[in-house]
């Protein structure tokens, strides 16, 4: 946005049973700032969230389909918000569906490319201290791609492209697979 900036980090792990379910938990903080608005209205979000894939094996099929779903719980800080005595908090859920294939292997590399595709919904609700609240409701659904870097030793790092309701964003996860 050539309005502002979002800078967000994501910390969470997942378990993979029988190379077919995956089960995941996570908290992500996001710092939000408006270039046109004072500090006071620069946000910091959390979020903390689970969920789970299913990977459908085929070995009839060119690529490895998946779907799974998320729900998270969300809140927001600013010192207008706490100015004005407002709490914004929020729930979210998603689905997804998507597909991923290894595309290369060496002995010290496994490269997958993969397409998810996802709709969400988020329900925010702004209470102030005497009793009143508004709730809003918002749905997206954004497409993803990208290619996951799995080394011998354990480390990935899996940079991807986002599009979502005209919006795209660059992202990079490192994790560690033990």
């Amino acid at each position: 946005d050539p309005n502002g900036n979002m800078t967000a980090m994501l910390y969470g792990g997942s378990y993979l049973l029988d190379g077919k379910v995956e089960f995941s938990v996570y908290y992500q903080t996001a710092i939000a700032t408006f270039d046109d608005l004072d500090s006071d209205f620069d946000q910091t979000m959390t979020l903390t969230g689970l969920g789970g894939k299913y990977y459908i094996k085929d070995s009839s099929l060119p690529f490895t389909p998946y779907v799974g779903a998320q729900y998270a719980s969300l809140s927001a800080d600013s010192d207008w918000l706490s100015d004005n005595n407002i709490e914004l908090t929020g729930i979210g859920s998603s689905f997804c569906g998507g597909i991923y294939k290894q595309v290369s292997t060496t002995e010290s590399i496994s490269i997958y490319g993969f397409i998810t595709f996802t709709s969400a919904t988020i329900n925010l609700t702004m209470k102030d201290n005497l009793g009143n609240s508004l709730e809003e409701s918002d749905k997206s659904q954004p497409l993803s791609f990208g290619c996951a870097l799995k080394f011998k030793n354990g480390i990935a790092l899996v940079p991807s492209i986002t599009q979502s309701d005209g919006d795209s964003s660059f992202n990079i996860l490192f994790g560690y697979s033990m």
